[in-house]
């Protein structure tokens, strides 16, 4: 099964690490101009950065797994659900 698409901040059975948080979707080049892009918009791979250790701040490794968004679609069976975060009650008082 392949997935349709692809959130961020949500939670989806993968094959290899099985359940993992995406916490983002990026375009990875292997150079870049300081000038930015021009016609080389579509260079690039999009990759999926997701954790399979997370708790309610998000990841919990040092860095995140990655894949390109073909390989992470064909290598989940379904979206589990939304992530809770847990919130920070900062009471600005007491800085």
């Amino acid at each position: 099964m392949t997935i349709e698409r692809i959130k961020t901040d949500v939670i989806y059975e993968h094959e290899k690490y099985g359940e993992v948080l995406v916490t983002g979707i990026g375009k990875m080049y292997s150079e870049w101009s300081m000038d930015g892009p021009k016609d080389d918009i579509e260079s690039g791979n999009v990759l999926v950065y997701f954790y399979d250790n997370y708790d309610g701040y998000g990841g919990m490794n040092p860095m995140p797994f990655s894949e390109t968004v073909d390989e992470f679609a064909k290598s989940c069976k379904q979206e589990v659900g939304d992530h809770d975060y847990i919130e920070m009650d900062y009471d600005e008082d007491e800085s």
